[in-house]
């Protein structure tokens, strides 16, 4: 009897008590699971992947060096923004320069994975409704299409600064 392949959930069960996440007005409805109809699944337990599904034409932006696996037709491209805005997400940010966009230049819809540069659980965020939101420095992993911009505001005090972990600067994602 031929064994089947284990095939990860994209979403482990949910305990009934709430979350963090959940707690602090995030919910999970991004997370789904992946019938086929979805562009993109997260996969694995505790070190964790995004798989997407791009439609023809349609890109996924991510740091270099954050794509795992692709298709032929899915062809990359750096963009850097503007060297202002390279700058601060380098310097201020603790960001990588310049951004990957990998797009997909075929007739089909291809796969792309994209992991996390360390061990990770994958969060999805929707930045319609959580636009400006403040993120750890190096947090951010991809965004679909090209409208996620990392932006900066100093810390509210020297204290801050100095004892909160995040230096003088708070890294924003903005965008859609």
């Amino acid at each position: 009897m031929a064994q089947q392949a284990y095939v990860p959930q994209a979403v482990p069960e949910q305990a009934s008590m709430p979350g963090p996440f959940t707690r602090s007005g995030f919910n999970q409805e991004d997370k789904v699971p992946w019938d086929g109809t979805s562009p993109w699944q997260i996969v694995g337990e505790d070190s964790q992947l995004l798989v997407a599904k791009l439609a023809p034409g349609e890109e996924v932006m991510c740091e270099p060096g954050g794509m795992l696996t692709r298709e032929g037709k899915v062809q990359p491209s750096v963009q850097y923004g503007s060297c202002g805005l390279g700058c601060q997400r380098c310097c201020c940010a603790g960001e990588n320069c310049c951004r990957v966009h990998w797009k997909n230049n075929d007739s089909k819809p291809l796969p792309i994975t994209i992991t996390p540069f360390f061990p990770a659980k994958v969060i999805p965020l929707n930045l319609d409704k959580h636009s400006g939101i403040n993120v750890k420095m190096r947090a951010w992993m991809a965004s679909f299409g090209n409208k996620t911009e990392h932006g900066v505001k100093m810390a509210p005090s020297f204290g801050t600064a100095c004892c909160a972990g995040q230096g003088c600067f708070i890294t924003t994602l903005n965008g859609s």
